[in-house]
Protein backbone atom coordinates (compact mmCIF):
# COMPACT_ATOMS: atom_id res chain seq x y z
CA UNK A 1 0.00 0.00 0.00
CA UNK A 2 1.70 3.27 -1.19
CA UNK A 3 1.46 5.92 1.74
CA UNK A 4 -1.22 8.10 -0.34
CA UNK A 5 -3.87 5.19 -0.22
CA UNK A 6 -3.01 4.94 3.70
CA UNK A 7 -3.55 8.53 4.32
CA UNK A 8 -6.54 8.99 2.21
CA UNK A 9 -7.76 5.87 4.14
CA UNK A 10 -7.14 7.78 7.35
CA UNK A 11 -8.45 11.12 6.81
CA UNK A 12 -12.35 9.63 6.32
CA UNK A 13 -11.63 9.10 10.15
CA UNK A 14 -13.01 12.50 11.50
CA UNK A 15 -10.75 12.56 14.76
CA UNK A 16 -7.40 11.90 12.52
CA UNK A 17 -8.89 14.17 9.93
CA UNK A 18 -8.67 16.94 13.08
CA UNK A 19 -5.41 16.38 14.00
CA UNK A 20 -4.22 16.01 10.31
CA UNK A 21 -5.60 19.69 9.51
CA UNK A 22 -3.76 21.22 12.61
CA UNK A 23 -0.42 19.68 12.04
CA UNK A 24 -0.45 19.00 8.06
CA UNK A 25 0.78 22.90 7.35
CA UNK A 26 3.89 22.69 9.17
CA UNK A 27 4.60 19.38 7.40
CA UNK A 28 3.98 21.07 4.25
CA UNK A 29 5.91 24.45 4.86
CA UNK A 30 9.15 22.42 5.92
CA UNK A 31 8.79 20.17 2.74
CA UNK A 32 8.20 23.31 0.92
CA UNK A 33 11.77 24.98 2.51
CA UNK A 34 13.58 21.42 2.09
CA UNK A 35 12.90 21.22 -1.86
CA UNK A 36 13.86 25.13 -2.36
CA UNK A 37 16.79 24.99 0.00
CA UNK A 38 18.02 21.67 -1.86
CA UNK A 39 17.09 23.54 -5.15
CA UNK A 40 19.48 26.24 -4.62
CA UNK A 41 22.09 23.79 -3.01
CA UNK A 42 22.08 25.65 0.51
CA UNK A 43 22.90 23.78 3.27
CA UNK A 44 20.84 24.16 6.74
CA UNK A 45 23.39 26.37 8.07
CA UNK A 46 23.40 28.49 5.01
CA UNK A 47 20.03 28.75 4.24
CA UNK A 48 19.69 29.87 8.82
CA UNK A 49 22.66 32.19 8.45
CA UNK A 50 20.20 33.87 5.31
CA UNK A 51 17.20 34.06 7.30
CA UNK A 52 18.60 35.12 10.67
CA UNK A 53 17.85 31.66 12.58
CA UNK A 54 19.66 28.96 14.15
CA UNK A 55 20.60 25.52 11.82
CA UNK A 56 19.12 23.47 14.20
CA UNK A 57 15.15 25.83 14.11
CA UNK A 58 15.83 25.05 9.70
CA UNK A 59 16.11 21.17 11.15
CA UNK A 60 12.99 21.11 12.83
CA UNK A 61 11.33 23.24 10.24
CA UNK A 62 12.57 21.15 7.60
CA UNK A 63 10.86 17.95 9.82
CA UNK A 64 7.43 19.52 10.56
CA UNK A 65 8.43 20.10 14.15
CA UNK A 66 8.90 23.46 14.35
CA UNK A 67 6.10 25.92 14.19
CA UNK A 68 7.23 29.04 12.98
CA UNK A 69 5.11 32.55 13.04
CA UNK A 70 3.80 34.35 9.90
CA UNK A 71 6.83 36.62 10.18
CA UNK A 72 10.12 34.21 10.32
CA UNK A 73 8.12 31.41 8.10
CA UNK A 74 8.04 34.69 5.57
CA UNK A 75 11.67 35.60 6.20
CA UNK A 76 12.98 32.10 5.52
CA UNK A 77 11.04 31.98 2.38
CA UNK A 78 12.30 34.90 1.46
CA UNK A 79 15.75 33.91 1.61
CA UNK A 80 15.08 30.98 -0.91
CA UNK A 81 13.53 32.84 -2.66
CA UNK A 82 9.93 33.11 -2.20
CA UNK A 83 6.76 35.00 -0.87
CA UNK A 84 4.29 33.85 1.56
CA UNK A 85 0.88 33.57 0.53
CA UNK A 86 -2.30 32.88 3.02
CA UNK A 87 -5.55 31.24 2.24
CA UNK A 88 -8.08 31.45 5.29
CA UNK A 89 -11.29 30.24 5.09
CA UNK A 90 -14.41 30.42 7.54
CA UNK A 91 -15.71 26.99 9.26
CA UNK A 92 -18.38 27.22 7.01
CA UNK A 93 -16.43 27.44 4.14
CA UNK A 94 -13.90 24.61 5.12
CA UNK A 95 -16.63 22.24 5.46
CA UNK A 96 -17.15 22.16 1.57
CA UNK A 97 -15.68 19.80 -0.70
CA UNK A 98 -12.18 21.31 -1.81
CA UNK A 99 -9.80 20.41 -4.66
CA UNK A 100 -7.99 18.44 -2.34
CA UNK A 101 -7.53 17.27 1.25
CA UNK A 102 -4.95 18.99 2.33
CA UNK A 103 -4.19 22.47 3.94
CA UNK A 104 -3.07 25.28 0.87
CA UNK A 105 0.14 26.75 1.66
CA UNK A 106 1.25 28.84 -1.55
CA UNK A 107 5.11 30.11 -2.12
CA UNK A 108 6.18 31.76 -4.94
Amino acid sequence: MRLSEFLDGQLRDPQFAALWQQSAASFKAGDLILKARMGLALSQEELAARAGVKRSYIARLEGGEANPTVRTLARILAAVGYSLELDARSASESDQPRSTSRPKIAAR
